[in-house]
């Protein structure tokens, strides 16, 4: 059988000057058929493919705006860290201080992560985050206000229950230092539980321990808690 030029068999095309038979190129998707999965070629920026069009050229952005409210978060709770940190260790020992520390981690690492953008150089799509398709990962510069306002309330919250348990002192303590006080000449019960009160306000549980436990060793009475025991004795 002669094959004339142009012919078309088995997808290829007769060629009747070289006298061979050319592959032909693959026809485009019909209109509205599903895009092809991403090709195996190396990708260029970051994330992952977009989940749009399914091309791997998907580019880091640069916003300004949204790294600045990012940074300012993470300056203010890490500032909470430094200031609170010796209050939530005495109130909850290390456990406390490790769960403290996570939360602020979470506060600070979570904005950088969302004010990560990313683009498609294809379809011009873009997304937040990594691009593991998590919702979170989509919030908007306001979002990211919103994240941080509620974990600065988780924050504030623990911060809050650390002041008061770390000033409530055991029962038992409570009692030795109320008999320890009236065992003195004259003093009275009202005295003593002004000074108490005063005392509890003052110092953390463990820092009135400390005290104690230094003035068993033979250390002066804390300037403090003479000034207190002045203010109780007039009324003040």
């Amino acid at each position: 059988m002669e094959y004339q030029d142009g012919d078309i068999a088995n997808g290829h095309r007769y060629d009747a000057a070289t006298n061979a038979w050319v592959p032909l190129p693959a026809p485009p998707p019909p209109t509205g058929a599903p895009l092809p999965p991403p090709s195996s070629a190396p990708r260029r920026g970051y994330g992952a493919p977009c989940e749009v069009c399914g091309s791997p050229d998907v580019r880091l952005l640069r916003q300004p705006r949204d790294w600045v409210i990012a940074l300012v978060a993470v300056a203010v709770l890490l500032g909470l860290l430094i200031v609170t940190n010796r209050l939530v260790t005495d109130a909850f020992g290390i456990l406390g201080a490790a769960l403290f520390g996570g939360v602020v981690g979470l506060a600070v690492f979570l904005p950088i992560g969302l004010a990560r953008r990313y683009r498609c150089d294809q379809c011009g799509h873009e997304r937040r985050g990594s691009g593991r398709g998590t919702g979170i990962e989509r919030l908007s510069t306001t979002g990211i206000v919103i994240v941080e306002l509620a974990l600065a309330v988780v924050v504030v919250g623990m911060l809050l229950g650390a002041q008061r348990v770390a000033h409530l002192y055991p029962a038992a303590s409570e009692k030795t230092f109320l008999s320890a006080c009236e065992a003195g000449d004259g003093t009275k019960a009202a005295f003593c539980g002004c000074l108490l009160d005063r005392v509890e306000q003052t110092y953390t549980y463990r820092e009135f321990v400390s005290i104690d436990a230094a003035m068993a060793k033979g250390a002066a009475l804390p300037a403090d808690i003479t000034a207190m025991a002045k203010a109780c004795s007039s009324g003040a």
